[in-house]
C-alpha cells in the first residue's frame, strides 16, 4: 500500500460522500482538495463517514486495527483531515504505527 493508492481510496470516498449529500463532485480531486470547512467538498458528517470507512479499509489492508480519530490527531494545529494529501499522509503514518504494534 502506497500513498497513491491511499489518495485514490480517499478520492473514491469523497465522491461517495458528496453524492450522499446531493452535492456537486469537483472537476478535479487532488492532494490540495479541501475536505471540510468553508471551502470543503464534504460536510462534517460526510467527513466522519469517510474517516471511518478509511479506517476500515486500512485495517483490512494491513490486518491490524487503524485509528485515525485519536486525540493527538484532533488536537494538531494543522488538522490532518483538511485535505486529501494531508489525510493520506496521516493515514499512512497511522497504518505504519498500527502495523508496527502487532
Amino acid at each position: 500500500m502506497d500513498r497513491v493508492e491511499v489518495c485514490e481510496k480517499i478520492k473514491d470516498l469523497v465522491i461517495i460522500a458528496v453524492q450522499e449529500i446531493g452535492g456537486t463532485i469537483p472537476q478535479e480531486l487532488n492532494d490540495e482538495t479541501v475536505l471540510w470547512g468553508q471551502k470543503g467538498v464534504v460536510d462534517s458528517m460526510g467527513l466522519v463517514n469517510m474517516i471511518t470507512d478509511l479506517e476500515e479499509w486500512l485495517s483490512d489492508r494491513i490486518n491490524a486495527p487503524v485509528f485515525l480519530i485519536v486525540t493527538a490527531g484532533m488536537s494538531k494545529k494543522d488538522s490532518p483531515f483538511r485535505a486529501i494529501g494531508t489525510l493520506a499522509d496521516y493515514a499512512l503514518r497511522q497504518a505504519a504505527a498500527a502495523k508496527g504494534a502487532i
